[in-house]
């Protein structure tokens, strides 16, 4: 089937085996570059998030340069996450989208880690992220906003970057290994 059904004949029991399923069949790789595509596909699937045209295709473009973390079931990219050199010192999560009928399944929190460890083999110190400020208070950036303080993400900053009606919000990770 292409999507999953809208009801459920066991509704308690059935998410949860199709969620073992699906991640018992996800495969993780670091690659040189996104695939413009699929990353265009995951992206256009989220518009509350990525629902300007423009911005999406930058994202897209831009990705195709940099260190990406996709995941995949079978051969299809489903979530991935590229990741842009900000200093000598510092890694951002330039972009990160996972198809929305996969969220809250581990999959992010996973991608997050192995960017982590891609910053750390790299001698980075931090990794940070820019989003959508909470004082907006979308509700689909808050929940972003709580993945990534889950995360162990810090606020440092609301940044004028965008534009005013969409303050920036930085947030940053100390991940260097103590020696």
């Amino acid at each position: 089937m292409r999507a999953l059904p809208e009801a459920w004949t066991y509704p308690a029991i059935q998410p949860l085996l199709f969620n073992m399923v699906v991640k018992s069949c996800l495969r993780y790789e670091i690659c040189d570059g996104c695939e413009p595509d699929s990353s265009r596909a995951i992206l256009k699937a989220l518009p509350e998030w990525f629902g300007l045209p423009e911005a999406l295709e930058e994202y897209v473009q831009k990705s195709r340069e940099m260190k990406t973390i996709g995941c995949y079931f079978k051969e299809y990219m489903i979530g991935f996450l590229s990741l842009k050199k900000t200093s000598p010192k510092a890694l951002e999560v330039y972009v990160m989208g996972i198809l929305p009928q996969l969220h809250r399944m581990g999959i992010g929190r996973r991608l997050m880690h192995m960017a982590e460890q891609e910053a750390v083999t790299s001698a980075m110190q931090y990794l940070q992220v820019k989003t959508l400020s909470p004082k907006v208070q979308d509700s689909g950036y808050l929940k972003t906003y709580a993945f990534y303080e889950s995360c162990g993400f810090c606020p440092l900053e609301v940044l004028p970057l965008w534009d005013e009606w969409n303050p920036c919000q930085l947030m940053v990770k100390y991940i260097a290994v103590k020696r």
